[in-house]
């Protein structure tokens, strides 16, 4: 007959293996909680990307041109750039082009996309610091980068991802993110960053939303958007500097040689990198 001990001992043997069958099932169910957790932010920024493509850029888009003018102040509210945006229809999509002016630099970009988004063409021009140029090409769910600084030059090609955000594409997909109220991870190409060991590199972008017309993108800026989905007013946390939204007159006021620049980029889809330079 076994003693009291004895008995001890074969409840704990017993007990042991179910501990420890628990135990897993907990670390499993965490684990699980984690990697959907931190999955969701891409399963929502593909729901937003497909969503677009299938609903077709006229749907975000209704205008046949758009405009949308910027003059930028630093930390002290001084004007020190300005910024145009331009987008337009075509006979397969749309087209757009963005031209900035923060002293010392200056950088131009064209862009095109097809109704549903599936194809594209960028080229971005940019001058001192660092000059160079970019050309993004998007068909058949691949990215063919060709990029150059200098002397030196890069080309590759690489797979889409499905949470990639196509070139002139990011502000609609921001306003979406704020519209949803949901937190997305897309990834992009930069300019003068588009490579990395010979390979197409994919810079990852959190938008986040903080209230019903703002995304905070990262950690370095916060847009806000007006009821139509335009972008109203970017905020730079880290170094004070803002884009505020005006009119035609008040850019010319505050940087004169735009007068010029405007009469020549009235219409987008038509235009080229080529006769973007600011009047001297």
């Amino acid at each position: 007959m076994a003693n009291g001990t004895d008995k001890s001992q074969g409840t704990h043997g017993h007990a042991a293996p179910v501990i420890l069958l628990a135990t897993l099932l907990a670390v499993t169910a965490a684990a699980w909680w984690v990697t959907q957790t931190r999955g969701k932010p891409q399963r929502v920024a593909k729901r937003i990307l497909d969503d677009l493509r299938a609903g077709g850029l006229s749907r975000t888009w209704p205008q046949e041109e758009h405009r949308l003018l910027f003059v930028v102040k630093d930390a002290r509210g001084k004007p020190v750039g300005w910024r145009v945006y331009l987008r337009g229809r075509t006979e397969n999509g749309y087209a757009g082009r963005t031209i900035d002016r923060f002293a010392p630099a200056f950088a131009s970009a064209r862009w095109t996309l097809s109704e549903s988004a599936s194809q594209g063409e960028y080229h971005s021009q940019y001058v001192p610091p660092e000059g160079g140029s970019t050309v993004v090409t998007l068909q058949q769910g691949r990215i063919t980068i060709a990029e150059s600084r200098g002397p030196i030059g890069h080309r590759a090609t690489a797979e889409a991802p499905d949470n990639y955000i196509p070139e002139g594409m990011r502000s609609a997909v921001m306003w979406e993110v704020a519209r949803r109220s949901e937190e997305a991870a897309f990834v992009m190409t930069k300019d003068g960053e588009s490579f990395a060991d010979g390979q197409v590199h994919f810079v990852a972008i959190t938008m986040a939303p903080q209230g019903p017309r703002k995304v905070r993108l990262g950690q370095v800026a916060i847009y806000e958007f007006d009821d139509a989905g335009d972008i109203l007013r970017i905020e730079h946390s880290t170094s004070g500097v803002e884009y505020a939204r005006v009119d035609a007159e008040e850019l010319v006021k505050a940087f004169p040689e735009t007068r010029s620049l405007l009469v020549k980029t009235d219409e987008p889809s038509e235009g080229t990198t080529d006769d973007t330079s600011p009047a001297q």
